[in-house]
């Protein structure tokens, strides 16, 4: 188990809520192309610096760009 499992296993447990976890904010957001050219490199930064990378292959991305574009919809609904 990892210690982020922990961590969420702990929580949940405390809160008795198999759906709680730990969030933390979001301070930057980038997405890069790596030299292979076919994986992009999605880094997530908080406030205080903790940054994690992950590799994101072709399909994965697309679907962050769907559902990007699906929360961008049901904003400008509800701004209507």
């Amino acid at each position: 188990m990892t210690l982020p499992q922990m961590v969420t296993a702990a929580v949940q447990r405390q809160r008795t809520d198999p759906s709680a976890r730990v969030v933390y904010p979001l301070a930057e957001s980038r997405i890069e192309l790596s030299v292979d050219l076919a994986t992009r490199i999605l880094t997530r930064v908080t406030p205080d610096g903790f940054t994690v990378s992950f590799a994101v292959i072709n399909e994965q991305f697309q679907e962050l760009v769907r559902s990007d574009a699906w929360l961008a919809d049901i904003k400008t609904r509800r701004a209507n």
